[in-house]
């Protein structure tokens, strides 16, 4: 029969559904060498500049790579033109539309579905406008969402607040306190859900818990997608 005080199971995106962080790294590996090599700095310079960076942008919802790649290259004092900025930045999203995966994602997806709880996925925008939802759908486990809202591109509201997430519930035609969000981030992902009225769990299968401090406690913690079964049942 199933939870029957959950109608509905929200997800988040990237480190949630999908490993963005080895991808991510993956990009970043590849393009910061061409830069080394470009403006004759080390690796290690550029690393510590993404970290800096990184730091302050994440901390206020901000994942424009353009500004992450323009702010790395001005702090290490070299001589860039902004056509080069731009290439890193396509090639930086070229590379990471094929994320992996835990294999039992579409199962536990299906699994959902059959308990007759309404399925949503709740993401961030990435930098251009339509470039998260071209990743999204590339996916094949993309078809089994009753509604996807990308924060900051489909509804206007990113998940700084609790705003996408009273959406998202409106759009699957369910109330807040019967629905479950899903996601890898303690300040955004929980925070704001259980601020929206959700019951929250925090999924921690790729090591993502930014924001510890300061934030409520989630109503479950799991180590990989098919413990949300768990929770569901």
């Amino acid at each position: 029969m199933g939870n029957t005080l959950l109608d509905a199971v929200v997800f988040d995106f990237d480190n949630t559904l999908v490993d963005t962080k080895s991808t991510i790294e993956h990009a970043y590996s590849r393009i910061f060498l061409h830069m080394s090599e470009e403006y004759n700095v080390s690796l290690e310079a550029i690393r510590r500049e993404l970290a800096a960076v990184s730091t302050d942008f994440e901390a206020v919802g901000n994942y424009d790579r353009m500004q992450w790649f323009d702010a790395i290259l001005t702090n290490l004092h070299v001589n860039f033109k902004q056509v080069e900025v731009e290439k890193y930045v396509n090639d930086f999203y070229s590379m990471i539309e094929s994320p992996k995966y835990d294999p039992a994602v579409e199962s536990v997806l299906v699994s959902i579905k059959k308990l007759n709880k309404k399925l949503g996925l709740l993401t961030d925008s990435d930098y251009k406008p339509g470039t998260k939802m071209k990743r999204i759908s590339k996916l094949p486990f993309a078809r089994l969402f009753d509604k996807i809202e990308v924060a900051g591109d489909t509804i206007p509201y990113k998940k700084r607040t609790e705003s996408p997430f009273v959406i998202i519930a409106k759009d699957l035609g369910v109330a807040p306190d019967k629905t479950i969000y899903i996601g890898d981030r303690m300040d955004f992902d929980i925070k704001n859900s259980k601020k929206a009225g959700m019951k929250a769990a925090l999924i921690t299968t790729y090591n993502d818990t930014r924001g510890l401090e300061d934030v409520v406690e989630p109503d479950w913690v799991v180590s990989n997608i098919r413990e949300v079964l768990n929770i569901i049942k």
